[in-house]
């Protein structure tokens, strides 16, 4: 019988649940979006980069939002593939894993705190570097957008 050895399994099984949790963003980003204002929807698809970013970490988070993001966009929208969310999903996953990761071991209230301030932060830097990429490719000036 063929046993994978520890290290090996360990990746196996990071690599698994980056593809779950990339299909359960591209899921309920795709199906359950609360609208917010005018165009701007809440996608519940964050709900999975959340978990990836403070079980998973940096990287896979940011791989769950980019990969994530692009299928949404390829399959779902009807404007095609959007870099701007695409980066701004990779941004909020790397940033938020980057910091949420380490602060899981913390005190809960230290957490929150780290929490809501990382979450706040990088949205804001995701929607700055999406709006400025989405004026770029389709023409829009900055201060109309």
């Amino acid at each position: 019988m063929w046993v994978l050895d520890g290290e090996l399994m360990n990746r196996t099984k990071k690599m698994a649940t980056v593809a779950m949790l990339t299909a359960l963003y591209f899921v309920l980003s795709a199906l359950l979006k609360i609208p917010v204002v005018g165009n701007i929807t809440l996608d519940l698809g964050y709900i999975a980069l959340a978990v990836s970013a403070v079980s998973l970490g940096a990287v896979p988070a940011m791989l769950v939002g980019g990969i994530g993001a692009f299928l949404e966009s390829a399959l779902m929208s009807q404007r095609g593939v959007s870099p701007g969310w695409i980066l701004m999903n990779v941004i909020v996953g790397y940033s938020c894993g980057l910091v949420l990761h380490k602060a899981a071991d913390g005190k809960r209230t230290t957490f929150w705190i780290k929490a809501v301030a990382v979450v706040v932060v990088s949205m804001l830097v995701g929607v700055a570097v999406k709006t400025v990429i989405d004026c770029a490719l389709y023409d829009v000036a900055l201060l109309a957008k």
